[in-house]
């Protein structure tokens, strides 16, 4: 009986956790796209307005604007559909070498010029597209925070992603954790949310380092870990 009412209030856990991740995605989805929308229709109307006027040069800046957000809204839900996609509960994990995970993840990320370095070695308890995933996300937002150099450090079952950055914008710093923020920014306010969401479908733990000064530093704290 008491291993009866223990996964009942697990699954119960569980549940509340996906329908508030749930209502996390559709206010993000609702807050970015809508932003974006907004940008476009203000662009193409000062286009229209520039070509009423003969102003070519003017009209075409306000297009390549309009461009620019419209591929940035691409950006935007491929971020939130690495959520849809990997926010369930892992159900099976494996022994995963996060250095490989890591490595391979940078090679799946459009980000000319961000250099990876890994330092250490760890072994973790997890499903490693998810790894993956999260590791593509915390990129994606040093790419889009300014980084032109990303070091992973692996030690004492903490996975340690350092961007030599903008540093932290805002004192509360989980606000870098919150959907529809857009902190620092509305191009980087989807990316680290889904590295939370995605470590905690492992039961990790995610935090900003409040004493690293040289940009960004995201901590990734795993439980089930193995040092080699």
């Amino acid at each position: 009986m008491f291993t009866d009412i223990t996964e009942t209030e697990k699954r119960r856990r569980e549940l509340k956790r996906q329908n508030n991740q749930l209502h996390d995605f559709a206010e993000a989805l609702t807050h970015e796209l809508r932003n974006k929308l907004t940008i476009i229709e203000g662009h193409v109307s000062l286009a229209g307005d520039a070509i009423t006027d003969n102003q070519i040069g003017t009209a075409n800046e306000s297009l390549r604007a309009a461009s620019g957000s419209a591929n940035t809204m691409t950006g935007i839900v491929n971020d939130l559909s690495i959520l849809a996609k990997h926010g369930q509960t892992v159900r099976e994990t494996s022994q995963v070498d996060v250095g490989d995970a890591a490595k391979t993840a940078r090679d799946e990320v459009e980000a000319d010029g961000l250099l990876l370095t890994i330092e250490g070695d760890l072994q973790v308890e997890a499903d490693e597209a998810r790894l993956r995933a999260l590791c593509r996300s915390a990129y994606e937002f040093f790419d889009r925070n300014g980084a032109d150099s990303v070091v992973v450090s692996l030690a004492n079952g903490e996975i340690a992603m350092s961007g030599n950055g903008e540093p932290p914008a805002v004192a509360q710093l989980d606000e870098y954790f919150e959907y529809g923020s857009a902190v620092p920014t509305a191009e980087a306010g989807v990316a680290l949310p889904n590295v939370r969401a995605l470590a905690r479908v492992h039961g990790w733990s995610t935090w900003i380092d409040d004493e690293y000064a040289e940009g960004i530093r995201v901590v990734v704290g795993v439980d089930g870990y193995a040092e080699r």
